[in-house]
């Protein structure tokens, strides 16, 4: 039997194996890691093509700059590549010539070599701060040309090669050097085209330490990390691993004295939240983002509004979805903000538009929370909303028919529907002595502003409350309607038409006293035909829905000859060129048919007088716009035959006159 101590495998050779093969010395770059042929993949080819793709190297000027490449990755003159740094950096070359530029060639055909070469100039400290930036912005630009559509191109050995050089540049960078977000960004891009556990380790560690610059390197680069395992299995394992030990780690971060590492600790906690609710950590994810949400109130009432600006949105859209599943801590949040008495404005107008947002997605929990906010809260909720809305500027686009809400500010609009909102879900003990005490200071104000923002808040509120709200309301509308500015006599009558629409027969007495007012403002010739037009549709509405027909009787005659003269204007569109005056018409001919239907007049002669003005003004609109009126004739033809049945010539005068035209059109 054959022993089998120290016998061999039949199936293993029984030769010697060859020799390892020997590595040459290396002596340059481009000998040590020779570049693979060009050859785009699939997705290469289907990238998006740039102004440099569409420029097309001549053979001559390939092979000039194939032999310049060469002879730049093996020359040891340091200027020499210094000084194509220089000629990247120099913002005078036209984009259309960059294409045949050294450095943009090699970037396009060398990237391993080109890289390596760049990674070796960082790692020399005697560079001025600028020629660094410049060449950490190559390295980025070459680095990212390719990740995400021909990463292979990069040589596995290079980017091996890349990693200690690069984690030696981190280590020992100055935290004077403003190159740093850049090259977090390559070093977050080399790790996700092939990974790269040593920068997290020293990630990690440099967040722990109480050296500020380490800190915050190790922050910039944390935040350029992707978190999602579609992005970067690695990077998401990372947070998967160390969450437990990054949450106190941000906690404590956040009473930094340096601003810079509170605000890179927002950076990097934002993609921590997304992540701490997708693994359903609830606690953690509350305490985070309180936490963040009070430092970016923080920053902006120090005057930081750059910080704040770009993360708070951020943050919103970001998270929006997360936000839904933990409304109740998130909108506890974002109202601690709206209810802080200070002149913030945009940190409020941010938290609102956040709540805006989440109130689109999800209405009931909001509706539920409004419930639960405490007296002190609502009230000052109340007050920083009507302070919002006092930012509104006065422009003529805002009297223009149809266009009542041109040019108005996003604070106003911002503050007002939070103000709706809380009005909507709020007892009468909070709205009351709000508009008892607070609105009477807004009216009596110097500010015009502030007057329009106490009658438009007032009319929020009234709208709600309207029985208890007719002696406040009384006040209000007597005081505004004689106000100077047109934009606070607009938010006048804006109450009495809301009034009108809510109240009942019996208060409606109380708004007919008005009556003669509104019939000034009609026929005043210094006033917006806008506000006149409103100041009408109060009137209409006050008669439409029963109020004193004495109080409006006594008025009729002063008013029905302004109506008629308004009504014979309308004549004037006839002038106009009929492109243009189409689109007037149609908003014309619907108020001009009510005017032919039968109604119960308070004076008959008015009435037909009325009817043979709109006969005739149809006549001379079917002589002009033929084509315009044809889709009228079927709704204009039964008034006619009605009118001609009348008793009253004039009547029948001014109806057979419209038919001609009419039948021709």
């Amino acid at each position: 039997m054959a022993s089998t101590s120290g016998g061999r495998r039949p199936s293993r050779p029984t030769f010697p194996p060859p020799p390892a093969p020997v590595r040459p010395k290396r002596k340059h770059v481009v000998d040590t890691y020779p570049d693979i042929p060009l050859k785009p993949s699939l997705k290469a080819k289907r990238r998006r093509i740039s102004v440099q793709d569409n420029q097309q190297l001549t053979p001559h000027e390939i092979n000039e700059l194939q032999s310049a490449a060469k002879n730049l990755f093996l020359s040891d003159d340091l200027s020499q590549h210094l000084s194509l740094v220089g000629n990247f950096a120099n913002s005078s070359v036209p984009r259309e010539s960059q294409v045949k530029s050294l450095w943009n060639f090699c970037a396009l055909r060398f990237p391993n070599s080109f890289s390596l070469m760049l990674a070796h100039l960082l790692n020399l400290s005697n560079h001025p701060s600028a020629t660094r930036t410049h060449i950490v912005d190559l390295l980025h630009l070459t680095l990212t040309r390719f990740h995400g559509q021909d990463a292979p191109r990069f040589n596995q050995r290079v980017l091996a090669s890349l990693k200690p050089l690069l984690l030696h540049v981190i280590q020992n960078l100055d935290e004077s050097i403003p190159e740093l977000p850049n090259f977090s960004q390559v070093a977050a891009t080399i790790f996700v085209i092939e990974g790269w556990e040593e920068l997290l380790d020293y990630v990690f560690d440099a967040l722990q330490t109480e050296f500020e610059s380490t800190q915050e390197k190790a922050l910039r680069v944390l935040s350029r990390l992707p978190e999602t395992r579609k992005e970067c299995l690695g990077a998401y394992k990372f947070w998967w691993h160390n969450y437990e030990s990054l949450v106190p780690i941000f906690l404590k971060l956040f009473d930094s004295a340096d601003l810079n590492i509170r605000a890179l600790t927002v950076d990097a906690s934002v993609k921590l939240v997304r992540l701490l609710h997708q693994w359903k950590f609830d606690d953690e994810f509350d305490k985070l983002l309180q936490i963040m949400i009070r430092f970016l109130r923080d920053f902006h009432r120090d005057a930081q509004t750059h910080i704040v600006e770009q993360r708070m949105m951020d943050l919103a859209k970001g998270c929006t979805d997360h936000f839904l599943k933990r409304l109740n801590v998130v909108l506890g949040c974002f109202f601690q903000l709206v209810e802080t008495i200070d002149d913030n404005t945009f940190i409020k107008c941010q938290s609102i538009e956040i709540i805006k947002i989440l109130d689109d997605r999800n209405l009931s929990n909001f509706s539920k929370y409004h419930l639960d906010l405490s007296t002190e809260s609502k009230r000052s909720i109340l007050e920083n909303c009507v302070r919002l809305m006092c930012r509104i500027a006065d422009v003529p686009a805002c009297y223009d028919l149809g266009t009542k809400h041109a040019e108005i500010s996003g604070d106003y609009k911002l503050g007002m529907f939070l103000l709706v909102g809380l009005c909507l879900h709020s007892q009468q003990d909070i709205l009351l002595p709000f508009a008892r005490e607070m609105i009477p200071q807004y009216l009596n104000s110097e500010d015009w502003q502030k007057r329009h923002a106490g009658v438009t808040a007032f009319t929020a509120i009234g709208c709600v409350h309207e029985t208890i709200m007719i002696e406040e309301a009384e006040k209000v509308i007597n005081i505004s309607l004689a106000d100077p500015h047109r934009r606070v006599l607009f938010a006048a009558i804006d109450l009495i038409i809301c009034l009108v629409k809510d109240f009942g027969k019996d208060q409606l007495k109380h708004l007919s006293k008005f009556v003669p007012r509104l019939v000034i403002i009609i026929r005043s010739s210094s006033i917006y035909p806008s506000i006149q037009l409103r100041a009408t549709t109060a009137i209409h509405l006050l008669i439409a829905n029963g109020a004193d027909e004495e109080a409006v009787k006594s008025f009729l005659k002063d008013l029905m000859p302004v109506l008629l003269d308004l009504l014979e204007a309308l004549s004037q569109l006839c002038k106009l060129p009929q492109r243009v005056a189409g689109q007037f018409l149609s908003k014309t001919m619907p108020d001009l048919l009510q005017t032919l239907e039968n109604a119960e007049p308070f004076t008959r002669k008015l009435l037909l007088k009325k009817s043979a003005l709109a006969c005739d003004l149809l006549t001379k609109f079917a002589d002009r716009f033929p084509r315009k009126l044809e889709p009228w004739a079927s709704s204009i033809c039964p008034l006619l035959t009605s009118l001609i049945a009348c008793t009253h010539p004039e009547a029948k005068i001014a109806a057979v006159r419209v038919l001609p035209s009419l039948l021709r059109s």
